[in-house]
């Protein structure tokens, strides 16, 4: 299954598959289409696109680094997550609450 994602979503550090976020809101599991912005530290390289969320889930092709700040936004508000290679290669989702406060 790893090999098959590593294939999807380029390559990753071996070992680390993508990070699976997990969205909530007031409303429950957040749906649909979510924006993402990441920045790989410590090179400062910045990604964006779009995901779909099913049933909260989001999935995060990790593209290496030693560290990764992510904004998450969707209708229902904004959310914000650090994350370290070693966190990432741990391979549990991460509950992220979105909030509608400035992030």
């Amino acid at each position: 299954m790893v090999a098959f994602l590593r294939r999807l979503f380029g390559a990753a550090p071996e070992g680390i598959p993508p990070v699976l976020v997990r969205l909530r809101s007031a409303a429950g599991f957040v749906e649909g289409p979510v924006e993402l912005r990441a920045t790989w530290l410590p090179s400062g390289r910045t990604s964006t696109w779009t995901t779909q969320a099913a049933q909260g889930l989001c999935i995060v092709p990790w593209m290496g680094g030693q560290r990764v700040d992510l904004h998450l936004a969707q209708n229902d508000g904004r959310a914000r997550l650090a994350l370290s290679d070693a966190e990432a290669a741990l391979g549990s989702a991460r509950e992220v609450w979105l909030s509608h406060d400035e992030i």
